[in-house]
Parts: C-alpha cells; structure tokens; sequence
C-alpha cells in the first residue's frame, strides 16, 4: 500500500501541463471517449480533412488555368511577331494539353471503359508522361538558338508542365493517404459507454 501512496504523491506533485485530459480545450484527451465521441471527433476530422482538400484544389485549379491562359497569350502574340513560327503545332499546343491532364487527374478519378481499353488516372499519367517526353525532346530538337530568350521559351513550355504534373500525382497520393488513414481510424474505434 505504501508504494501506491508514494506514486500518488509523485502523481500529484507534478506540476500541471498540457495533454493531461484536464478539460483545457488545447488538451489531448487521454481519457476514453464513448462512441459518440469517437464518431464525432471522426467526423470532424473527415470534414476538416474534404475542407482543406478542396481548398487546395481549388487554388491549383487556379494556378493551372492562369498558366494556360498565361501561356496561350504569349503563344499568341510570339505568333503575331513571328517568333513561335519555326516550332510545330504540337509544340506549340502541348503544353496546355498536359497541364489539362494534369488538371483532370488533380480533380477526378476516372474509371472508364471503350471495348478492350481501359481509362483511368493511371493511364492519364501515362498518356501525360509519353506528351511530356516528347515535348522536351521535340523542345530541344527544335531549339537552335542558346541564347536568353531561346532558354526562357524552353523554360516556359517545359518546366510548368513537368512541374504540374508531379503536383497533381503527390496532391492526389496525399489525398488518398489521408482517406486511407481517416478509414483505418474508423475501423480503429472501440466500444466504451459512459455513465
């Protein structure tokens, strides 16, 4: 019995710091939740986690449009000048279409079928990787001036493009972690009622 006193007394002597389930609202909860809690504090979670998710989304949906609308602009006016005139169409175009890509695998997951084909956001990626290849070959096959202005064209079709695409594959596996981990916590919950 006197050892149990002893450790009261070290207990109770601590001084008081945060984490201890005291009811202070930046506090963990140590002690057990019943299931409505548990529910509660799931769903809180989840929505917190669909909020955020499609904030973020929404602010590269931003950031992809204003580079195409961005990159289009100049494609324009570089053809007015005569300046994009030596590179081909599909150059010229394929950026746009792989921050498209990149844009559907961002927003969507696709799962469709025409006959012995299957779509999904597996093959986009594909598809975005194959136009992505292509485009810096054909980019540096074409290129025959080094100087600042050739490198900052070259800079401007490949290096968005590369970048976006790597942005929507790590947004999507981080989405689809947390959704994994938000049903692992689901399946995690225990039975406990309170008094």
């Amino acid at each position: 019995m006197s050892r149990h006193r002893k450790l009261d007394k070290i207990i109770l002597s601590l001084p008081f710091q945060k984490g201890h389930g005291l009811g202070d609202e930046d506090d963990t909860f140590t002690i057990p939740l019943d299931i409505a809690e548990q529910d509660e504090l799931i769903t809180n979670f989840q929505l917190s986690v669909h909020k955020s998710d499609t904030f973020y989304t929404q602010i590269i949906t931003i950031l992809y449009l204003g580079y195409c609308i961005f990159f289009l602009l100049i494609l324009k006016k570089g053809n007015k000048v005569g300046i994009g005139q030596k590179y081909p169409v599909f150059l010229k175009t394929a950026p746009v279409n792989s921050v498209a890509l990149s844009l559907i695998n961002l927003r969507y997951s696709i799962r469709y079928q025409i006959k012995f084909i299957k779509i999904n956001n597996f093959t986009l990626n594909m598809i975005n990787a194959l136009l992505l290849t292509i485009l810096v070959i054909l980019s540096i096959n074409t290129s025959s001036n080094k100087n600042l202005h050739g490198i900052f064209i070259h800079a401007l079709f490949n290096v968005p493009p590369v970048l976006f695409f790597l942005l929507s594959i790590f947004a999507k596996k981080w989405n689809r972690n947390l959704n994994e981990q938000i049903g692992i916590l689901m399946k995690s919950k225990y039975n406990y009622k309170s008094a």
